[in-house]
């Protein structure tokens, strides 16, 4: 791992079961780490959901799939983040890399709504 965990900008494969809830139908949806807490080793994750299933009642942030990302459909993240252990997170599948802008869009849209800094 790098000085960042090696979490900060990946877009992951998480468990629907991590977020609290379970579909008959899908078992993970798209997750994007906004930053790493070194001292816990805690990863900041928001998740990711399809534009048309989005019921957000908060800001999101639209990302188009790209080859880096490994986003297969344009993909609504909820500015609702969640912890997670950097350990535990850092095992599951990587889907893809965020492009800069987009990791920096879902960072200021973290910091407006909540005062979140990077790694924070």
């Amino acid at each position: 791992m790098n000085a960042d965990g090696g979490l900060t900008g990946q877009v992951l494969e998480f468990p629907d079961k991590w977020w609290g809830f379970e579909a008959a139908n899908r078992k993970h949806h798209p997750a994007a780490c906004t930053g790493y807490q070194h001292g816990g080793f805690k990863a900041v994750m928001v998740k990711g959901t399809d534009i048309r299933s989005a019921r957000y009642h908060y800001a999101e942030v639209i990302i188009e799939p790209d080859p880096s990302n490994g986003l297969k459909k344009t993909t609504s993240f909820a500015i609702n983040p969640k912890v997670f252990s950097g350990n535990r997170v850092g095992v599951l599948d990587q889907m893809g890399t965020l492009r800069q802008s987009d990791l920096e869009r879902l960072q200021v849209a973290l910091q407006r709504q909540f005062g979140i800094e990077d790694g924070d």
